[in-house]
């Protein structure tokens, strides 16, 4: 008994015995760093679980239970009591509720995909109203429309929503939106829009047209990704979505590994960390879980998240932590254009990492800050009295 006792008085420090203060306090100028989660994982994995996740978290995403076929199984009958229980959770914790998801393809109550005209429009209309006025005051943000648009073409899906409602079903469900709750962030949110190509294009048009119609605040980039194969230029796509004038969030983060390459999973969640901490505008960070069992489900064999199954911190919570400190100390976003932006040229680094073929003149690097390794295109001088230390090809940090 007194050793269990000894136990419980650990727990709260689990997080700081190994060796890092908590994630979340690395994220500063208002980003935060989010979880998904859910109420059956909140009261049954245990008190380790719970406190990871409270200390080092101060966002939360509920897994599933908002969804419509959860939240909404049987027209205009709706089960508020898992979605309402995540959103209470992570809010009287002081942290930051994100409501996913409002319209999307999948997932949908099947009573929605038998419905045909306007009882489509009208059922999308009760459904984002009813839910944003239960939530109003209490979520920070809403992905209203996620996946809407084809992989690979950018093409608008075939859906029960596009082919009933038409093309302008996302523009009525941001309305929709935009008044059931003014207060609240709305986002577009998909995948593979990390990549240039044509499905990013087609985003950057999608958002443009509906901020220019005040209709939407941020865009979600959901982060499924593959380690050792991040995509090129990252933090130039964050920077083209900020320069709009809307915020950008990397929504469901889980990068991948079947080979247990944990040094270049950390080089890769450092790449990403950077790709948002240092472009004001980009508002935080939300991973899949809080560690790897939780993205087996879907991502099988793979080792995906920040801690792995016995909680211990990866070398991507290390990584995370490091690349965030050196973050900027403000993510409001920049003014929104009144000219199409331009794209502004990076310097680019050698095969070795950390030396640019046009080095600045000064250093803008903070204590902590990435600066070089292999793939590496950012500013590469640290502030004084910092050098640019290499930790391994792929990372160097002003220490």
């Amino acid at each position: 008994m007194t050793r269990l006792i000894a136990l419980l008085c650990l727990l709260p420090l689990l997080p700081y015995v190994f060796g890092l203060d908590p994630l979340k306090s690395y994220f500063t100028g208002g980003r935060y760093l989010g979880f998904f989660t859910n109420q059956a994982r909140i009261t049954s994995a245990g008190a380790t679980y719970n406190s990871i996740a409270e200390t080092n978290f101060n966002a939360a995403t509920e897994s599933n239970a908002c969804k419509w076929e959860t939240i909404e199984p049987s027209q205009n009958q709706f089960n508020w009591a898992a979605c309402d229980y995540t959103a209470n959770w992570i809010t009287s914790r002081g942290g930051k509720f994100r409501g996913h998801t409002l319209v999307w393809h999948s997932q949908l109550a099947g009573w929605v995909n038998n419905l045909r005209g306007a009882a489509v429009d009208n059922a999308m209309k009760n459904h984002i109203t009813t839910i944003m006025k239960h939530y109003a005051g209490k979520a920070y943000h809403w992905d209203v429309v996620n996946e809407a648009l084809n992989d690979g073409s950018g093409t608008l899906r075939s859906s029960v929503f596009s082919q009933q409602i038409g093309s302008d079903f996302i523009t009525k469900a941001f309305t929709y939106a935009r008044e059931a709750d003014p207060q609240a962030k709305l986002y577009y949110n998909d995948y593979n829009l990390e990549s240039p190509g044509a499905k990013q294009d087609a985003a950057y048009k999608l958002v443009s047209d509906l901020k220019a119609k005040g209709l939407i605040d941020g865009i979600g980039f959901q982060g499924h990704l593959d380690v050792g194969k991040m995509p090129a230029n990252l933090k130039g796509t964050v920077q083209r979505f900020a320069n709009l004038g809307i915020e950008v969030a990397f929504t469901e983060v889980d990068i991948g590994t079947r080979s247990k390459d944990f040094a270049q999973q950390a080089k890769d969640y450092a790449t990403l960390t950077t790709a948002c901490v240092t472009v004001p505008g980009c508002v935080g960070i939300t991973v899949g879980g809080v560690h790897d069992e939780e993205s087996s489900a879907w991502r099988v064999g793979e080792y995906t998240l920040l801690f792995d199954t016995n909680y211990q911190p990866k070398p991507a919570a290390t990584a995370v932590a490091s690349a965030a400190a050196g973050g900027t100390g403000d993510s409001t976003p920049p003014p929104a254009p009144t000219t199409a932006p331009t794209t502004t040229a990076v310097p680019t680094t050698t095969a070795g990492g950390s030396e640019p073929s046009n080095p600045p003149s000064g250093g803008t690097i903070p204590q902590w800050g990435q600066c070089g390794g292999i793939g590496w295109t950012g500013a590469t001088v640290c502030v004084a009295p910092y050098k640019c230390t290499a930790q391994n090809p792929y990372y160097s940090q002003c220490l």
